[in-house]
């Protein structure tokens, strides 16, 4: 028999020396076998390339030098496959972010913010105070290094063909230090994130961070200064820590996971309609506006930035402790530059705060059933007469809790359980079953669902039906200045303003208690069917989505 042939794999493997190595070798050593292998293979193709790496993952195996052999060798082959234009493989483009040029002159700061209100309203149908709060974040992005909160903007909506892309796009050509981009991986968030402090834009959220929990952490660690995420880099497998603090825009179809949107500002879209004239988006008049608008911008911000933080804001003492957290700084800059600004835009945080207000499945449940005991008027019920009431309350998620199928008594102690409430023997006149007395739920209902004052029995205040329509109501737009101030928090008292009314509106019903349906980013966690606070006060009819600009604005 002749002498086998070696291969060309084998070879290669030779030439650089890799071969050579045994087990008394050290991880230099290996280090400098493999850095010669992208000059052995220049000029070759795809097969001869793929089989080398295979041959010297084996070989690199073998030697127990390393705990990731693929990894040392693929990080070997990134400078053959950079230089691979010549087999015309496309490998992406670095990522370049250039701070703005600050414009030459001082900027009047309520001149600045209602150019930027104005350029959102311009391509954007949304209420006033969505807008109000995206002209603000916006403006936040070119000084948020002063703030120890990065309060995220979420962009939300039903369906598609809302307007979260556009909108996305306004912010990329508005923003400071913009980074578009449609999906993102753990890895390059927190690198990204920490070497460039962009403004994140972040589109089709709802395609890939359900399944991501922990892409969600790192989101979620940027929400406050020094907070950063550790990973271990490096072949020794140092542990270092990555700054994921930086501004945050996160669009996509139904709402955020909890963590998240806890960590919210939220602009909830809705589809224009033939009333509501916007402009046409050309990209490029965008880009001249934003320029012109991110110079003024960071003009503003080298002026006022070390003012920012000197006295904090006053907050609306209806906000709870992270809402509150999350809009100071937005309320930070509307006391600096002034005018109808502060009032402005602590009716905005009132309004969004209202809308963001979201209840759990569990929460939920608390109040169902509190109104089960209430319309039962009883101090007992039993387990399965609780979950066949649920069953047919066909606006909740009780029906077709788990996959399909309607919820059980032990599906039902299991939620109650998170507050603390079991299930008991109790006798229903001569029977006895497992059920529950009311004042099992004294304190979760005290926390939890409070009374407000409210008759239960009244329409719109039962879970099981919908609000019904006020034809008669005088409502008024968003922003009145004859609004209630017992949630302003405004550093001057209730400012005086002339009295706005916005005459022939429609009230239109938006369904339970006011709410609309979302669908949420994670479809196995059941939600409530839509938000709080949409009919409280003002309309979102399809002629009132465009509303007057701000009062006091040029």
């Amino acid at each position: 028999m002749g002498k086998p042939t070696r291969s060309p794999s084998f070879e290669v493997l030779q030439e650089i020396g890799l071969n050579e190595l045994d087990q008394s070798s050290n991880v230099d050593d290996l280090k400098s076998c493999l850095r010669r292998l992208p000059n052995c293979l220049n000029g070759a193709d795809e097969l001869d390339i793929q089989a080398v790496r295979e041959a010297a993952i084996a070989r690199v195996e073998r030697l127990e030098l390393v705990s990731a052999p693929a990894r040392m060798v693929d990080a070997a082959l990134c400078p053959q496959e950079r230089g691979a234009g010549s087999r015309g493989i496309e490998h992406g483009k670095a990522i370049s972010i250039e701070d703005p040029k600050p414009a030459d002159e001082p900027q009047d700061g309520q001149r600045l913010l209602s150019d930027l209100h104005n350029l959102i309203c311009d391509y954007v149908a949304m209420p006033v105070e969505l807008s109000a709060a995206a002209a603000l974040w916006t403006l936040w992005t070119f000084v948020f290094r002063e703030f120890y909160v990065a309060p995220l903007l979420e962009i939300s909506s039903p369906t598609k063909r809302c307007g979260k892309t556009r909108l996305l796009q306004v912010l990329r050509y508005s923003c400071s230090r913009a980074l578009h981009c449609s999906n993102i991986s753990q890895a390059a968030l927190y690198r990204t994130i920490d070497k460039y402090k962009p403004c994140l834009l972040v589109d089709e959220a709802d395609t890939f961070i359900k399944r991501n929990n922990e892409l969600r952490g790192v989101l979620n660690s940027g929400h406050t200064k020094g907070a950063p995420a550790v990973r271990c880099v490096g072949d020794d497998f140092e542990p270092h820590t990555f700054d994921t603090f930086c501004p945050k825009a996160i669009a996509g179809i139904g709402d955020l996971p909890a963590t998240l949107r806890d960590r919210a500002i939220t602009i909830m879209l809705r589809r224009k309609t033939s009333t509501d004239k916007l402009k046409s988006l050309r990209l490029e008049v965008l880009h001249v506006r934003g320029e012109e608008l991110k110079a003024r911008c960071s003009r503003w911000a080298m002026d006022n930035a070390a003012h920012l933080t000197s006295d904090p804001p006053d907050v609306p003492a209806c906000l709870n402790d992270r809402a509150a957290d999350n809009w100071r700084p937005l309320l930070a800059i509307a006391d600096q530059i002034g005018g109808s600004w502060p009032h402005d835009a602590r009716e905005a945080a009132r309004r969004i705060a209202g809308i963001e207000e979201e209840q759990d499945a569990a929460e939920i449940l608390l109040a169902d059933i509190k109104q089960l005991f209430a319309d039962a008027d009883t101090d007992r019920l039993a387990s399965r007469k609780i979950v066949e009431s649920l069953q047919e309350m066909e606006s909740r998620p009780w029906p077709e809790w788990k996959h399909g199928q309607p919820m059980t008594p032990q599906q039902l102690a299991r939620q109650l359980g998170r507050f603390g409430i079991r299930p008991r023997t109790i006798r229903i006149g001569a029977d006895t079953a497992k059920g529950y007395l009311s004042c099992d739920f004294t304190r979760a209902w005290a926390e939890y669902c409070p009374d407000d004052g409210t008759d239960p029995k009244s329409p719109g205040s039962d879970p099981s039906r919908p609000s019904q329509l006020n034809e008669n109501a005088g409502l008024q737009p968003f922003l009145s200045r004859n609004s209630d101030s017992a949630c302003d928090g405004s550093k001057n008292g209730s400012n005086q303003h002339e009295k706005r009314i916005v005459t022939d509106v429609t009230d239109v019903s938006t369904g339970e208690r006011g709410k609309t349906p979302m669908l949420p980013f994670e479809s196995d966690v059941p939600q409530a069917e839509g938000r709080k606070g949409l009919n409280n006060g003002w309309s979102l009819s399809p002629s009132n989505l465009r509303p007057p600009k701000l009062a006091g604005l040029p």
